[in-house]
């Protein structure tokens, strides 16, 4: 598996392409825009974007998002770096989205329940989808909403001049040459997962039952159970569990801090015994362990291609963006409070 996992610091330190791609991704995979009815609803304000208003709770749900899903937890400081981070990225969302209406971009009703199919895939069940739906606060109404306005969003970025242009062959090569030493590879494992998720709406009785169903897997494990076999037929993680629970390569600091921690600390063919997280139960093994090297060019050629790509995209939607705060009235009224 030749995909360089951290890449040296030339990302781009601009907003968009980070909030669209990553800071911004929720529980359910869609992004949160400010309306007017839940301002109504939650009474407090964070900002004003051409007369719409950004409510506070949008701002806080955003960074408790992006806190659960970090390995390790961020400090106070950082958690402030975060809420003003986020709190800019929906101004900027919300000028685009305002900008996607104003051209008459249109995103059909096909197009939104396809997306909104995608998203509940990932998901084990129907019954977690709409559990995890219920959890943060959405309904099914507003969560088409809000993917119609972000497929909106999307929409618009694609029509900037120079999108979708390839990086050069000579662009690459200068990267790698200047970030040589900056691509070697971490240690790594591939893992594979056997995980019984317990709904974020569940019960004491619930998590307890997950629980039970973790032990009588890990009991199969341990009678010489196959452990793609059960993943397979066990594991309420859809996207791996009709690999055999395979996640890939990963290096420490990837997964969360008592994953980490279980993961790394078994040697290949070994099995962990339960993990327990807030989404449920986790039972992993390694399969391969990769020792520390240096990436050829070969080998993270597509990878520099893609950061170089998004490092362009970045630029021209952060400039995109400026003209809009440029001609747009912003008024930011409190900070969010986490």
């Amino acid at each position: 598996m030749g995909e360089l996992r951290d890449c040296p610091p030339r990302r781009s330190s601009l907003r968009l392409g980070v909030v669209i791609e990553r800071l911004l991704a929720l529980v359910l995979g869609t992004v949160l825009f400010a309306a007017a009815a839940m301002a109504d609803e939650q009474g407090s304000i964070a900002a004003r974007v051409n007369g719409t208003p950004i409510p506070t709770e949008v701002v806080d749900t955003v960074v408790r998002n992006v806190i659960a899903s970090r390995a390790r937890p961020p400090d106070s400081e950082e958690i402030e770096r975060l809420t003003l981070t986020a709190l800019d990225s929906l101004i900027d969302l919300e000028l685009l989205y305002q900008e996607a209406r104003a051209r008459k971009i249109v995103v059909s009703d096909k197009e939104v329940d396809a997306e909104i199919a995608r998203t509940q895939r990932r998901f084990a069940s129907k019954a977690d989808f709409e559990a995890a739906l219920k959890a943060s606060g959405l309904s099914l109404q507003r969560l088409r909403d809000d993917t119609r306005k972000t497929l909106m969003v999307n929409r618009l970025l694609a029509t900037l001049p120079g999108a979708g242009t390839a990086v050069s062959a000579d662009d690459i090569n200068r990267f790698y040459d200047q970030h040589r030493d900056e691509l070697a590879q971490p240690s790594e494992v591939r893992v594979s997962e056997i995980f019984v998720r317990v709904a974020a709406s569940g019960s004491v009785a619930d998590r307890a039952a997950a629980l039970e169903r973790a032990k009588a897997v890990l009991a199969q494990l341990r009678a010489g159970g196959d452990f793609a076999a059960l993943a397979r037929s066990h594991s309420d993680d859809g996207a791996t569990a009709k690999h055999g629970g395979d996640r890939g390569f990963v290096h420490r600091g990837q997964l969360p801090a008592a994953l980490d921690d279980a993961v790394f600390a078994l040697q290949p063919g070994q099995v962990s015994e339960i993990v327990e997280s807030p989404e449920g139960y986790h039972i992993v093994t390694v399969t391969e362990i990769r020792p520390p090297r240096t990436a050829a060019l070969a080998d993270v050629r597509g990878h520099i291609a893609k950061l170089l790509e998004e490092d362009e995209r970045n630029r021209r939607q952060a400039a995109f963006v400026k003209t809009l705060r440029e001609k747009a009235k912003i008024e930011v009224l409190t900070a969010a409070s986490n």
